[in-house]
């Protein structure tokens, strides 16, 4: 079975959050074991659908869902970026419309 067949066999898809409904670490974050090697689901998805990963940067969900793999949540940033807004989202957890908007438009002025 290919990877992207195997990747969407444990992806519950809505118009918002993709939802991994596979295995998932203590944080969240859902994983997979794929042709002999563990993968980190959100990593993947941004793989099959958006394109190569840069080595040295890191995958930020614009949602702060760790558990979503929609690729139109995700976006590569530098560990410093994705630390700060870490931080941001202690706060912000709750307030999911907000997180998506807001927290994307104030952080994006800091990463460019």
């Amino acid at each position: 079975m290919d990877k992207l067949r195997f990747f969407l066999r444990k992806v519950n898809i809505t118009n918002k959050c993709w939802k991994w409904i596979g295995a998932k670490s203590e944080k969240g974050y859902g994983y997979f074991y794929y042709k002999g090697s563990i993968s980190l689901a959100h990593r993947i998805s941004y793989e099959i659908f958006k394109g190569k990963l840069i080595k040295g940067l890191e995958i930020d969900h614009i949602c702060n869902n760790p558990s979503c793999v929609n690729p139109k949540h995700l976006r590569q940033v530098s560990h410093s970026f994705n630390v700060l807004r870490g931080k941001s989202r202690f706060s912000l957890k709750n307030n999911s419309d907000f997180n998506v908007y807001s927290s994307t438009k104030l952080f994006s002025s800091i990463e460019e």
